[in-house]
């Protein structure tokens, strides 16, 4: 039996998307978090956006030379419902959950297991009590706000664990869930498992004004490559936008240690 060992880097998402947020914001940007955009247009040569505070009911109206559809899942439900305009791509939403248990070995390693479908399934250490395992790769026709795990998911997380490991887990080890959705380019593959997990940016304008980018796919991991690609596909509309600048600013504070 042969196995191999590579180094790998994680993160905390949801600590990653504020410190995002809050460079917006010394950068003189505006953030609106509980907002969500009801309806876009073009008019004379400009987007006329209308959103709704989600807590107030408030509704308020922008003007913007300019306009990204990142909206993730809902990325083509907003071209048909919000812009009455036909998506240049299809979406597929594949679905991913994962199952935490009490950490199940004291290393500080996290595993790789190749489970019998040729996918592979992860147990990584997870503050230092729990371990996560996961995850699954199942299409999903539903409201990604209501995503959650289902039997069928539970079953296969455990099956993979159980055939590798010698103590084996059963439903009433786990603490906790989570699932969240995939928002992927359509490339009419058959399964799940071989559409590709690379973005697509579509842009459009109205005689040379007003362009649309939408972005299609991408994951957190290539957030900054994907950024990045969808400024230089802004940069011949907008004057001043500048050089790339970004991959060698060094996006962590701290040096990483082991």
């Amino acid at each position: 039996m042969r196995g191999f060992e590579y180094s790998d880097c994680w993160v905390d998402d949801a600590r990653l998307v504020l410190a995002n947020a809050q460079m917006v914001v010394r950068k003189g940007g505006e953030v609106r978090t509980r907002t969500r955009a009801i309806s876009a247009k073009r008019e004379n040569g400009l987007w006329i956006v209308e959103a709704e505070d989600i807590d107030t009911g408030e509704k308020f109206t922008w003007q913007a030379r300019g306009l990204v559809n990142a909206t993730g899942p809902w990325v083509k439900h907003f071209f048909d419902e919000g812009m009455h305009l036909r998506s240049p791509y299809g979406i597929r939403l594949i679905k991913g959950s994962h199952i935490v248990v009490p950490r199940v070995h004291t290393q500080k390693q996290a595993y790789i297991l190749q489970n019998e479908d040729k996918r592979i399934v992860f147990v990584i250490p997870w503050m230092d009590e729990f371990s996560i395992i996961g995850t699954t790769d199942v299409e999903y026709n539903g409201d990604p706000q209501k995503v959650a795990i289902d039997d069928n998911e539970i079953n296969y997380l455990l099956n993979a664990y159980n055939a590798h490991f010698k103590k084996t887990l059963s439903r009433d080890d786990i603490v906790w869930t989570y699932s969240g959705v995939r928002p992927l380019c359509d490339d009419e593959s058959d399964s799940p498992q071989a559409i590709t997990r690379d973005y697509t940016l579509d842009i459009h304008d109205e005689q040379g004004q007003a362009p649309l980018l939408s972005v299609f796919g991408g994951k957190l991991t290539t957030y900054r490559k994907l950024a990045e690609h969808a400024l230089e596909k802004l940069t011949p509309y907008y004057k001043g936008i500048g050089p790339a600048w970004d991959q060698n600013r060094g996006a962590a504070r701290r040096r990483y240690r082991r």
